[in-house]
């Protein structure tokens, strides 16, 4: 076993032992730790991930930090910004 697949093991144990222990958030990151070293070994880095989707209740895209993810030229703050609403006052008024 590589010493990768070893330390990924003892991240496992470790998420195990602190969620146990009352810790589920430093569990996930643990589960999160040994998925990213259990990349090579398909099924064990899936089972992590589905760990770690268990605590957190969030999809495994949302595993890292926003600011990391690559973005293309044409996504701009302005396709974020919702269009203008209808005016809604005669309808708050009417109600």
């Amino acid at each position: 076993m590589t010493g990768t697949a070893t330390l990924g093991l003892r991240y496992c144990r470790a998420a195990q032992r602190d969620e146990e222990n009352g810790f589920p958030f430093t569990a996930a990151m643990e589960w999160h730790k040994a998925a990213i070293l259990f990349v090579p070994i398909g099924p064990f880095a899936e089972l992590c991930w589905r760990q770690w989707e268990r605590i957190v209740r969030l999809p495994r895209q949302m595993a890292e930090p926003i600011g990391d993810q690559p973005q293309s030229d044409e996504r701009t703050v302005r396709h974020f910004v919702p269009p203008p609403a209808v005016n809604e006052l005669p309808v708050l008024i009417s109600a």
